[in-house]
């Protein structure tokens, strides 16, 4: 599935006012490094709320960012009532766990998270847990599109936006998902994603940067020398992974992972 990152419809749009008294409005869970810049497009016409648990990174971007309609806040997103269940007895196919990759990062001592995500590199932590539908009756307003990339929990950020997702809801989302990982409902997999968010009345356009076919890895820190080790940048922690666009009706919507 091939994205169009710059859409002659949307500047023409924006051209013409389109969304001066009405902006279009994302909200991205997992922001840290920032709004993608393909959503520059709308230029001012645009506002958006970013979340992320990274507390030096959220000061960062809130201190940086130059759009006074896009605000970043430090919390997790989730789900309060979500269901964890018991692993004992279930295989993990996730393919990261045993990948060079996972060796590599062991040999450089690195904290993927904070080498890579903040860019402070400070990596504290909130522990505030915030639900998308409780956050937005608490702070009402249109919501055109919903980002997730949460490394492993866009599952329960969902579970917490069965409200914003329901009925009219946003236009689309991207959600990031897996192919592999725990057989068990609560697991961040295609195969819970797509059912829930169907459920939703949703259609779910699964599409993938680095998956078969094709290259498995983007880069790789692991190769035949400490050098190499030393000089690669490794590869994110989910390998095989699933970037889901979410369609209403006929309107599209697309993203990136």
């Amino acid at each position: 599935m091939k994205l169009n990152w710059s859409p002659r419809m949307t500047q023409y749009l924006v051209e013409q006012d389109t969304f001066r008294d009405n902006p279009f409005s994302l909200v991205d869970v997992g922001c840290s490094g920032g709004i993608q810049d393909h959503w520059r497009h709308f230029r001012g016409q645009f506002r958006a709320l970013g979340f992320d648990p990274l507390i030096r990174e959220v000061e960062r971007l809130n201190a940086s960012r130059t759009n006074p309609s896009v605000l970043y806040v430090a919390a997790r997103v989730g789900c309060r009532a979500f269901a964890r269940v018991p692993k004992t007895g279930l295989f993990n196919n996730d393919a990261y766990p045993r990948s060079t990759t996972e060796r590599a990062i062991e040999l450089l001592r690195m904290n993927y998270t904070n080498t890579y995500f903040d860019q402070t590199h400070e990596g504290a932590k909130t522990a505030e847990l915030v639900e998308l539908d409780e956050f937005l009756r608490q702070h009402p307003g249109d919501v055109d599109f919903l980002k997730t990339d949460t490394d492993g929990f866009d599952i329960e950020a969902l579970s917490g936006a069965r409200q914003l997702l329901s009925g009219a809801g946003p236009i689309g989302a991207q959600v990031e998902t897996q192919f592999g990982g725990w057989p068990s409902p609560d697991a961040n997999l295609f195969s819970n994603v797509d059912p829930y968010l169907r459920g939703l009345a949703t259609r779910c356009l699964p599409w993938t940067r680095s998956c078969t076919p094709g290259p498995l890895y983007r880069s790789f820190s692991a190769g035949p020398s400490r050098r190499t080790l030393t000089k690669a940048k490794p590869a994110g922690p989910t390998p095989c992974s699933s970037a889901t666009s979410v369609c209403r009706g006929t309107r599209i919507a697309s993203g990136s992972a």
